[in-house]
Order: structure tokens, then C-alpha cells, then sequence
């Protein structure tokens, strides 16, 4: 009722000043004409337009989890297993004189070092490896049956007669099993090199591709000593093919030199 007279009394008189409130207009004015309504949306009012919430992610799907094989764990256990069947070749051929034993010990110390080294740099590649495709997964399944088969390579090579044909045609097999280890290898790592996944610094990225050529120059030299003629000229009591063989380990060795003085320790 006040606040129509007050209305009213405006309209007849504009520049009149309009008179306070009196104390019955204040008791008539209800509580939320003053104050604002409690809102149950947080710091939202009622009338405020609250906008759909949006996400971050452009593609929800890419974020699904993928299928993902565990290669690298059966590649510790093809390595480990390459490894130890070589140990069991020769216990099951014990060694009748020292020279024998000397000689074992030599030829299974071969084979460690170049499965250990192939290792080594295997595990190097994977561990920044991003992502494992078509390609890289056969390159693996190709690498790991190469792994698989020296042990019964190396077992043929120790087993057979220096003089007899089949020597010959056992290290052959050999050599072609080890130049084959030594192309995936360079292969893995030149793709880290000219891959921009993952952002690699420049001496590591140069590390990995110098690694990819002194791999195939490996590889070149175990394919090279296929030819025949290496089963002709002997260099003491082994053919010169064998003698060959130790040429890449040096090439890992000194890869890993390099590699070391150029990304640091």
C-alpha cells in the first residue's frame, strides 16, 4: 500500500524529493527484494546461462587404448635362452684335453660376445623407440628368429669336422645368420635417426645413425665371408672365414666408444 502511494506521488510532483520509506513500507518488503536468491549452482544465478561443458580432447577415440604386444619382454627371453643353450652345447660335449678346453671356451666366448653386443644395442633402440608398427614388429619377429637359431648354428659349427663339407656349409649358414642380426639392427636405428618421433637431441640422433652404418658394414663383412673362397685358405688351425668373424666385434667396440664421447656419460 506505501509503495503505491509513494508511486502516485511522483507522478503529481516530479521534482519532489521522494520521502523515505516509512517503517510499515520496510516491514512489507519481503526479504529477496534486497538480498539475491540462494543458488544451488555454485556461483550461478538463476538467470545466468551456464555453458555446456566442453572438453579438451578434440578426438575421444585416440585416447582409447590400443592393443600393444609385450615384444620386448620375449625378446629378454629369447636372448637369455640363445644365451644359455650355448653354455649347454658344450657340457654336452665335455672337453677331453686342455687344448679342447681352451678352444671351447674360445668359441663359445665368440658366440657370447656378439649375442651380448647384439643385445645391448637392441635394448638401447627400444628404449626410445615410440611405436611399434607393422614393419618394426616383423623386423622383430625376423631378429628374434635369428637369435633363436645361432645356438643350433654355433652347435653344428663346434660339432663338425674341419674337413668335411659340411663345416663348410654349417659356418656359411653362420655367417648368413649373423649379417642378417646385424641389418635389422642398423635398420632399427637409422629409422630412430631420420624419425622426428621422439624429439631426440642432435648428438643422440647422430649417435644412432653412425650406429646404422658401422651395423651394415658388419653385416657386409659376415655376407662377404659366404663366398667359398674363404673356406679354402686357413689361418692356422681355423679357415679365414672364422677369422673374419672377429672384425665386427671391434666395430662394436669401437661404435660404442664413440658413441659414448659423443652424447656423454
Amino acid at each position: 500500500m506505501g509503495r503505491c502511494k509513494r508511486n502516485v506521488w511522483a507522478l503529481l510532483d516530479p521534482m519532489h524529493e521522494e520521502p523515505p520509506p516509512s517503517r510499515s513500507d520496510r516491514e512489507e518488503t519481503p526479504p529477496f527484494a534486497t538480498e539475491p536468491m540462494p543458488s544451488y549452482w555454485g556461483a550461478h544465478r538463476w538467470d545466468t546461462p551456464v555453458a555446456a561443458p566442453t572438453s579438451s580432447i578434440a578426438n575421444p577415440i585416440d585416447t582409447l587404448p590400443r592393443p600393444r604386444p609385450r615384444i620386448e619382454s620375449l625378446s629378454d627371453m629369447v636372448f637369455g635362452l640363445a644365451l644359455s643353450v650355448g653354455a649347454l652345447a658344450l657340457v654336452a660335449t665335455p672337453p677331453t684335453s686342455s687344448e679342447q678346453l681352451y678352444s671351447d671356451i674360445a668359441t663359445f666366448g665368440f658366440s657370447f660376445l656378439i649375442l651380448i653386443m647384439v643385445w645391448f644395442s637392441y635394448t638401447r633402440i627400444m628404449s626410445v623407440m615410440p611405436f611399434e608398427d607393422h614393419r618394426t614388429l616383423t623386423l622383430n619377429t625376423v631378429l628374434l628368429f635369428t637369435v633363436s637359431v645361432e645356438p643350433f648354428l654355433f652347435n653344428l659349427l663346434h660339432s663338425a669336422n674341419h674337413l668335411n663339407g659340411f663345416f663348410n656349409a654349417a659356418s656359411q649358414a653362420y655367417a648368413v645368420d649373423l649379417g642378417t642380426m646385424m641389418v635389422i639392427l642398423g635398420l632399427f636405428a637409422w629409422g630412430l635417426s631420420v624419425s622426428t618421433q621422439p624429439p631426440l637431441a642432435p648428438p643422440v640422433r647422430e649417435g644412432f645413425r653412425a650406429e646404422a652404418i658401422n651395423r651394415w658394414v658388419a653385416a657386409g663383412i659376415f655376407f662377404v665371408t659366404v663366398a667359398p673362397v674363404f673356406d679354402q685358405v686357413s689361418v692356422g688351425p681355423e679357415p679365414l672365414r672364422i677369422w673374419l668373424w672377429l672384425i665386427p666385434l671391434f666395430f662394436f667396440a669401437f661404435a660404442r666408444r664413440t658413441r659414448r664421447k659423443a652424447e656423454g656419460p
